[in-house]
């Protein structure tokens, strides 16, 4: 049994998400600007009230999982289903999975799957089509760590290969994704799922897009600015004119996501970048601007820890570059994890006596010593002798014979040492591989999600409580 074990949740709602005049009986009023709700009635949430949360298009490992639990508790006080944005405006590969794999009979290694043809660097996720999907003994390059994760490979497999191919690799994952994780009793799909790839083109999107083609150098400059609030959530854009890079992509034949200047977005804007309705779109969103255009329509979102902090630089450059307040956001994440005893495993035992380094340094110490007499008072006689002298390596070489001596005379101890610090060495990688947090959630055991479930359940419940919301789902 591949057992797992839920660990540091941690939920942390805006005032809004706990808000009592978010009750069922009471729905919050929708944004009444004009291009707001066209946006809204676009993407097809209308009057929807809800929370929503977002991520790449990849199978989620339990921090991810937190945030769609988060969504869906709130979401369901309000009597309203939960809404995803598949980001698939980032460059990741849908069909590749870590799992943890089986070395040989005490050994665990992290390894990927890919159960669709590996994507190349670089390349957009809504640019990658559907392929077929490979069984997973041609997908999984070592055997799994346990029969039962074996076997959810399998389910997983079997999951991809039933979700719909024809709107591309990334909503075919995200849909094998929910699919996988309700037959498994942990998450209900959600009612709305929309892409980042289309948002552009909504009325919004488009409003924003004409705002930084108007004025390129002022929307990198001001984007930059915004990167002290998160220095690393995104790399700096060049301010130089009508050339400034903007916080856009430009998608080539090929999938590849190019940067691009203000001065070259105009003329993809001219050739109708954004106008088909159908294919993928020739730009794409940047940082901060696909969540953002759905923070700006009303929508409350859940972040983990990573978009805590970029989402704080994206709600500084809204608000200076494209002239919007956003609302607030909150956070949940959470680790999930094999047991390393249930791969057969023991924890790494703790060092006892020297270690194969110590005794190497300082050989006397395997006599039981706790220091040398002879390198103290070879050491104290160099110290005493002039820099670079012959007298001075002379009394270097002395010393390096001695120790040399005494490590032959242990030579058959140290090989000891040395072979037991390897396996302890082993040991403590094995134990990493299999605890690792980011493998698929639909790769755990049920009691493991309904556990998770439950602990965000409760943190949610509390953020609300201590917000002065009444009532939660459980």
């Amino acid at each position: 049994m591949s057992a797992s074990i839920a660990d540091r949740v941690v939920v942390r709602l805006s005032r809004a998400a706990g808000d009592p005049r978010h009750a069922p009986s009471s729905p919050a009023p929708l944004p009444s600007d004009p291009i707001l709700a066209a946006t809204r009635d676009e993407l097809g949430i209308g009057s929807w009230d809800g929370v929503a949360t977002g991520h790449q298009p990849i199978f989620w490992h339990g921090g991810i999982l937190a945030k769609a639990f988060c969504a869906a508790d709130l979401s369901r006080v309000r009597g309203h289903g939960w809404l995803y944005l598949v980001a698939d405006h980032d460059a990741v590969d849908p069909c590749a999975m870590p799992y943890p794999a089986r070395r040989d009979p005490h050994a665990v290694r992290r390894v990927m799957a890919h159960f669709g043809l590996p994507a190349e660097s670089g390349v957009a996720a809504a640019a990658i089509p559907s392929s077929p999907v490979r069984p997973p003994d041609r997908a999984c390059p070592a055997p799994a760590a346990s029969p039962e994760v074996a076997d959810r490979l399998a389910r997983l497999a079997a999951a991809l290969a039933a979700a719909d191919a024809s709107r591309g690799a990334a909503w075919r994952t995200a849909s094998a994704n929910f699919a996988a994780l309700h037959a498994a009793g942990a998450l209900e799909p959600p009612s709305h799922m929309i892409r980042a790839s289309c948002l552009l083109r909504t009325s919004l999107g488009r409003d924003c897009v004409a705002r930084i083609a108007a004025d390129p150098e002022s929307c990198a400059s001001k984007f930059n600015d915004a990167l002290a609030h998160a220095p690393r959530a995104a790399s700096r854009l060049r301010v130089d004119g009508d050339t400034s890079e903007v916080p856009l992509w430009e998608v080539d034949g090929h999938g590849m996501r190019l940067r691009i200047t203000g001065q070259r977005l105009r003329a993809l804007l001219r050739d109708g970048a954004i106008d088909g309705p159908q294919g993928p779109c020739v730009l794409l969103p940047r940082a901060f601007l696909a969540t953002g255009i759905v923070r700006a329509l009303g929508v409350e979102f859940v972040h983990g820890t990573g978009g805590d902090a970029y989402e704080r630089a994206g709600d500084a450059w809204w608000r200076s570059a494209l002239g919007r307040a956003l609302p607030p956001f909150s956070v949940a994440t959470a680790d999930l994890r094999f047991t390393p005893e249930s791969f057969g495993l023991r924890t790494a035992e703790a060092q006892h006596g020297l270690t194969w380094r110590e005794a190497w340094v300082d050989p006397v110490r395997l006599d039981g010593a706790s220091r040398d007499p002879v390198r103290e008072h070879v050491l104290s006689s160099i110290a005493a002798l002039p820099r670079r002298s012959a007298a001075r390596r002379q009394a270097f070489a002395a010393l390096r014979s001695h120790i040399e001596m005494l490590r032959a005379r242990h030579r058959d101890r140290l090989h000891a040492l040395a072979v037991e610090d390897e396996a302890r060495r082993a040991s403590r990688a094995s134990v990493a591989a299999a605890t690792d947090r980011t493998y698929p959630a639909a790769l755990h055991d049920a009691d493991a999600l309904a556990g998770l479930s439950a602990r965000v359940a409760e943190a949610v419940s509390a953020s609300v409580a201590s917000s002065g919301a009444s009532g939660s789902r459980r």
